[in-house]
């Protein structure tokens, strides 16, 4: 049932004359009640091995909804646009941190529709390398438009899906968890409805799940580094990572991932400052939908810059409590994602999808809330088209917020979840779950 009502809110906002209204209460609704469903029967469905037709059929209709939702174009987020130009740029041999859209340097460039949706033309490119070729490649595969982006896409969330698939064989854990991923509604309309880069971070962290538990330091080193080459998450992940490898395999994992980036970034080098100069200018000026960085930010409404720092050390202040308190490496993992949800200055529903396969091995309420909630947040696009400005809506980070520290305070007073005691273990976390493990 769950897959078919995910593939039938796809249709609907992939062919139906939707106005912007509407399409956007649909996704909302689609995230906040068809999650919950979908949680509940991975729940239901933990301690029962699926048949492999089942699961066929399973991805063969996401595979469906995930089309189906591309051919709405591109609606919450114009950052696509930005993919295809510089994928563009890259493809004709011109390094892409080295100008801003809107340089002379770059008309010599072909023209094409996209053109016209690239956001923020007076920033040079704020994706790291491994992004940059991923939007090179998926320029070659069509020109003139994003198809290319989308089919990077689902190869990408297939190999996520085969990693964990095959991660959880050789454990001995139940599969049920990945329901979370294949029929998470925010992947869908988050993911490939806009298009975000995101979507190439699941088999990336999947890998890094598989090899932290089964302590293999150049696998660690490698997923930590393809994950910093497309997006910084890989910061998250990196003490609970030392914790769990030891200091020997740490090392080791270390030298490789900075071996990685290093050669990932070697091509760009002659763009100097302009290689971080946009990031770092985002991250002191930038805010939406935040927590505490939103707090901090009106205590000092002229120094955001100051506000995101404070925010940046609770965060790592947090990381590096779950990191010692947290009771296995997928709860430190899970730790640290919460701590990021509760420090960052920007949250957008999409920037949650890098932590979809932490909620497929283990449904972390706190995070399921996040993944259900935050797409309230894109109502606002609703009022930027009919009144023409950019005016987060209070009452939706109140709900998000509200909900996810009642749940993240429930399950710190009921001692579940993140919180749960260091000799509990979990049938989603790689473990063997206690009902089928062998008896003594």
């Amino acid at each position: 049932m769950s897959a078919g009502l995910l593939l039938a809110a796809s249709l609907v906002c992939g062919f139906a004359p939707l106005g912007l209204a509407a399409w956007v209460a649909l996704v909302v609704g689609a995230c906040a009640l068809l999650l919950p469903l979908v949680a509940y029967v991975s729940w239901r469905l933990r301690d029962r091995v699926l048949p492999l037709r089942w699961w066929i059929g399973i991805i063969l209709v996401a595979l469906a909804a995930r089309v189906a939702v591309c051919f709405s174009g591109p609606i919450l987020s114009d950052d696509i646009g930005r993919y295809h130009w510089d994928g563009k740029v890259l493809w004709h041999g011109i390094n892409p941190y080295l100008y801003a859209p809107h340089a002379e340097e770059l008309d010599k460039l072909p023209l094409d529709p996209w053109d016209q949706r690239v956001n923020h033309p007076w920033y040079h490119t704020v994706y790291p390398p491994l992004s940059q070729l991923l939007f090179a490649l998926a320029y070659r595969l069509d020109p003139s438009g994003i198809a290319g982006l989308h089919l990077l896409f689902l190869v990408a969330e297939l190999l996520g899906f085969w990693l964990l698939w095959g991660h959880l064989g050789r454990r001995g854990s139940p599969r049920s968890g990945l329901l979370l991923l294949w029929l998470n509604p925010l992947l869908v309309f988050e993911g490939y409805a806009p298009g975000h880069l995101d979507l190439w971070l699941l088999p990336c962290v999947a890998l890094l799940i598989g090899a932290v538990l089964e302590r293999r330091a150049v696998s660690t080193g490698l997923a930590l580094g393809c994950i910093a080459l497309i997006k910084p998450l890989a910061l998250l992940f990196t003490p609970a990572c030392m914790r769990e490898l030891g200091w020997r395999k740490t090392v080791l994992a270390g030298i490789v991932c900075v071996a990685l980036i290093a050669v990932g970034y070697a091509p760009f080098l002659a763009a100097g400052e302009r290689l971080y100069s946009s990031m770092l200018r985002m991250a002191n000026e930038w805010t939406f939908n935040g927590s505490l960085a939103a707090w901090l930010e009106s205590l000092h409404p002229t120094k955001h810059a100051v506000a995101h720092k404070r925010a940046a050390l609770v965060m790592l202040s947090l990381i590096l409590l779950a990191t010692w308190l947290a009771r296995d490496w997928l709860a430190r993992a899970i730790g640290a994602s919460l701590a990021w949800i509760i420090c960052t200055p920007v949250l957008f529903p999409w920037y949650l999808i890098g932590f979809a396969p932490l909620v497929a091995l283990r449904g972390d309420p706190a995070l399921l809330v996040a993944f259900a909630l935050a797409p309230l947040s894109e109502l606002v696009v609703v009022e930027w088209q009919l009144a023409g400005h950019w005016h987060p809506l209070g009452w939706a980070s109140w709900v998000l917020y509200l909900a996810f520290y009642g749940v993240l305070l429930g399950a710190l007073v009921s001692r579940r979840g993140v919180f749960a005691p260091k000799n509990v273990a979990s049938g989603l976390d790689g473990q063997r779950s206690s009902r089928n493990a062998p008896k003594t």
